[in-house]
């Protein structure tokens, strides 16, 4: 999503609530073997805001925030349990679980100094970004 970063890096390593999400910064990561020879659920991200009212995605598109005022809108807004910001990103979780591939929705908070500490959750309503982001995982998954 962002030209002169390395995409691995923005990859975030997640094993379980209870622990906070690592980053690695090495390019040489192999993150099939991450998956199913490790067993580590990596969270792949999709979303991040950007400064204007548009959201820029990992499918190259950028989505327009709705405008909250307007009712048809709203409505999606009540569809969506997290939007993208300066300290949320919006993505996916993998993780290899009974021979299978398991893709979940979830968001990554980023943490800060004096706020909760980094956690990935699970999201469930996307709202308007719900099919770009199957329409992405499902031109890598056959």
């Amino acid at each position: 999503m962002s030209e002169g970063i390395e995409p691995s890096s923005a990859i975030v390593i997640f094993k379980g609530y209870s622990k906070p999400p690592k980053q690695i910064d090495d390019g040489n990561r192999d993150l099939e073997k991450e998956i199913i020879q490790d067993g580590l659920t990596l969270f792949f991200p999709f979303a991040i805001s950007s400064l204007d009212d548009t959201i820029s995605c990992a499918d190259g598109k950028t989505y327009k925030i709705l405008d909250y005022d307007d009712d048809e809108s709203a409505e999606s807004y009540e569809e969506i349990t997290v939007l993208p910001d300066e300290m949320n990103i919006l993505g996916l979780t993998t993780r290899f679980y009974a021979d299978c591939l398991v893709f979940e929705t979830a968001s990554y908070y980023l943490g800060a100094h004096v706020a909760p500490p980094p956690s990935i959750d699970i999201q469930e309503k996307l709202g308007f970004l719900q099919e770009p982001i199957e329409g992405y995982i499902s031109r890598f998954v056959f």
